[in-house]
């Protein structure tokens, strides 16, 4: 579950959500990302950045990638 801030209230709704046990498919976690995918980050920060990309195995949904900063 993704929030815009940090969930305190026991209501608040997540912005999205990013499956991890895809029924159809396989979720990669990458530990090294290069400076090139992240162009606005600083370069201090590239190394504390985890990729995370859904690969559905029907062409009916997108693949879809998500970067988190640890």
């Amino acid at each position: 579950l993704i929030y815009d801030n940090e969930a305190r209230e026991a209501g608040q709704r997540p912005v999205e959500e990013f499956e991890l046990c895809l029924p159809d498919g396989d979720v990669s976690i990458h530990g090294a990302v290069g400076a090139s995918e992240l162009a606005n980050t600083a370069k201090a920060d590239v190394p504390y950045v985890l990729k995370m990309e859904s690969h559905p195995h029907t062409t009916c949904w997108p693949g879809r990638t998500l970067y988190l900063l640890a």
